[in-house]
């Protein structure tokens, strides 16, 4: 938020992936920073019950271990399709890996106690999901909190949309940056 002040950017569209769509809605809730619109990219939310309960449990199967072969068949399941598979989500993995466990344990509790779903509705700015074919967008359920909120489902294409169809990515942020309005029913 800091640099986007210092470059003197007059309400950006705040873009987040994952648990940083996460972030973007929380910013955009709390009016920190004067934005035009929202674009979430495959996130969880809002997040229901039954997402919370298994992400609590893989947080503590995580902690039990052993933790590299449960981190891995998690995410081979959960964000990649099969001919995602290879040299890329490998090196993806990796990056993930790297970070001690307690990391990934931790952002898995911190998310699921939180309580992101009810303040969608505090978000003034239009709100835009993009959800991955392994994604989950519940175009209703999102709406009970953000009536005017738009979203779309990317066929083709797991988790890491934003390596393996930047393209297309690249599209959807092209029109968030144009301020043209997304279709209001779910792709």
């Amino acid at each position: 938020m800091q640099l986007i002040q210092e470059r003197g950017i007059e309400r950006p569209v705040l873009c987040g992936h994952s648990m940083g769509g996460m972030l973007a809605a929380y910013i955009a809730k709390s009016r920190m920073l004067p934005l035009s619109s929202v674009l979430v990219l495959d996130s969880l939310l809002p997040l229901p019950e039954t997402v919370r309960e298994s992400h609590l449990k893989l947080a503590r199967d995580l902690g039990n271990g052993p933790y590299r072969d449960i981190f891995e068949t998690f995410c081979a399941d959960a964000f990649f399709l099969p001919d995602e598979l290879g040299e890329c989500s490998r090196s993806i993995l990796s990056g993930m890996m790297s970070e001690p466990p307690e990391i990934a344990i931790g952002l898995l509790e911190e998310i699921c106690s939180l309580e992101f779903s009810k303040s969608l509705s505090d978000i003034e700015v239009p709100m835009h999901m993009v959800a991955s074919a392994r994604g989950r967008l519940d175009l209703d359920s999102l709406r009970q909190y953000k009536p005017d909120a738009t979203g779309e489902t990317m066929d083709g294409v797991g988790h890491f949309l934003t390596v393996f169809a930047w393209h297309r990515i690249s599209e959807v942020m092209r029109q968030a940056i144009s301020g043209v309005p997304f279709p209001a029913g779910s792709c």
